[in-house]
This record gives structure tokens, sequence and C-alpha cells, in this order.
């Protein structure tokens, strides 16, 4: 199976700034590919796939220096990128669902190059990762590497760089216990256990209110386009990301320790968002404004062993 780990980045100035070069380049080709496509369809009811925008690379290199100092592989990537935001567009559609058309990005919202070959414009050497037109850059290896590295992806979180080793460890069973456990997610607890353990959630959010709250106002107060306002929104950023971490570890720990445990794990298939919406209607039955509540039955949907 391929496990993908998170590693930080400590690159230098100069080495940030390369790295941000080469995010622009990918997101100019990204946008590029989007606006060839639309054009195509609109002159001339073509409709292009990822072969032809992807042979089209190496007269582009040719003609623009800047994209030519970024890995070859990295582009087709891109192109990959594009093909993946119509074909889940397509399969939106097809579905009934809302499908949401592929944008173009801003530098706000393209945070990440993918380098599909490992050893082909990446390399990880003693604690130390190579990029193409960057250089070798520090890497915290806070834990070995499972297996052969497959894939390689820098990621821009915030104004910090990670990197993301993509590879592939073998499956080790782990040892049987066997016990089973039955677990009921709800609104007062994270999850309840058929043995009425409790498990309590952390609600990060609820902490980070307060402090939210005043860089959300401080926020509003800056005027748009303004230097203040970008770092104060880096700030407000690094808030949501501090409370999305922690949520995720809770979550991954949770998971970690009932695999650990049991051997059978069976769950309640529940839409959290429904039963919020149906509590608060039965709320307001309760308190006059409507019929006398009535009892919501929820299928037992799957059983993850």
């Amino acid at each position: 199976m391929k496990k993908a780990y998170l590693y930080r980045l400590y690159p230098t100035e100069e080495q940030a700034a390369l790295l941000q070069q080469q995010l622009d380049v990918a997101r100019e080709v990204y946008n590029a590919c989007l606006l060839e496509r639309r054009e195509a369809y609109r002159m001339a009811g073509v409709t292009l796939n990822y072969y032809t925008q992807a042979n089209q690379l190496k007269r582009i290199r040719q003609d623009c220096p800047d994209i030519a100092a970024v890995n070859f592989s990295m582009l087709q990537a891109i192109c990959r990128r594009a093909q993946r935001a119509y074909d889940t567009f397509f399969r939106r559609v097809k579905a009934g669902q809302t499908p949401g058309f592929p944008r173009f990005k801003s530098h706000l919202r393209f945070n990440s190059v993918t380098f599909p070959s490992y050893g082909n414009g990446c390399n990880l050497r003693d604690n130390r990762l190579y990029i193409q037109g960057v250089g070798t850059l520090k890497v915290k290896l806070h834990r070995p590497v499972g297996g052969p590295i497959k894939t390689v992806t820098l990621k821009r979180v915030g104004r910090r760089w990670c990197a993301v080793l993509v590879c592939e460890v073998a499956v080790v069973p782990l040892p049987a216990t066997g016990r089973a456990v039955g677990i009921n997610l709800g609104l007062a607890s994270f999850l309840m256990t058929d043995a009425g353990t409790a498990v309590e959630h952390p609600r990060p959010l609820r902490a980070a209110q307060a402090r939210l709250r005043r860089a959300q106002r401080s926020l509003a107060r800056k005027q748009c386009g303004s230097h203040r306002r970008a770092k104060q929104r880096r700030r407000v950023a690094r808030l949501h990301e501090k409370v999305a971490n922690v949520r995720r570890n809770f979550q991954h720990q949770t998971a970690h320790k009932l695999v650990q445990a049991f051997d059978f794990i069976c769950h309640e298939d529940l839409a959290i968002r429904n039963m919020m919406r149906n509590h608060s209607e039965v709320l307001a039955r309760t308190m006059g404004l409507g019929s006398s509540p009535q009892v919501v039955t929820w299928p037992v949907g799957a059983c993850v062993a």
C-alpha cells in the first residue's frame, strides 16, 4: 500500500523565493491549461485532453525560459491536474451533484506542486531534500521514511513549506485481540462505545473563538489591498490552521486506539448535519413552536472489520 509522510522544510530566504517562483510557474501553466480548454471548446467545439496539452510542453519550454527552468515531469503533473479537474466536473454533472466548474487559481489558492517520479528532479540525501532549480533543502525527518519513495509533493502552508513523501510500505497485520466494539457518534460527545465509555471532543474551535473574534475584527478594520491586511490575514489563517491541526490529530489518535484495541468495529452510518438540523426542529417543537417531538431512528449503515 502507499503511505504519505509529511515533513517540515526549512529553506533559506533565497530557497523560499525559488520555491515560490516554481509555485508561480506551476500556477501559470495550470491556468493556461484551463484557458486553452475553454477557448478551444468555445471557438471550435473541440475538447482537449491531457495528451494534447502535454505534447506542447517542449515547444513552450523553448520559448519561455522561466518554464524551462522547472522540472518537466512536474509540468506534466500540472496538466494531469487540469485533466482531473475536468473529469471531476463531468462526473458530478452526470451524478446530478453541484458540479463546480474548474476555475482559475490565484496565488492564494495554489499551494502545492508534485514531482511524480522520485529521482527525476527530486532526491533525498542524508536529511536533505534536493529539488531541481532550488538546491538542497533542510528537512526535519521526525520519523524514518517507511519505504521506497514514489512521489514528492512540495506544499506551502501559510508562510511555511512542507514535503509530502508518498512511499510503498508493506501491509503488516495487527495482532488479533478477539474483541469487538460498537460505537455511536453523537453531539454531546465525540463517540460512545457499547460499553458506555464516552470519548469527549476537545472542541478546539470553541477554545479559540475569543482569539479568532479579535483577529477577525482587526482584519475587518484593515484597508483592502494593504500590507497590514495581508499580515493580519495570515494571522487569522494561522489560528484556523491550529484548530484544524488539533481536530485532525484527535481524530487520528482516536481511530488508532480503536484499531489497535479491537478486531471488529461496528458503527452507525449517520449524517451529523441532519442530526443537528433535526435536533433544532425537535427543540422548536418542544418549546411550543410546532407539534410534539418525534423519535428519529437512524439506520445502521456499515460495519468495519
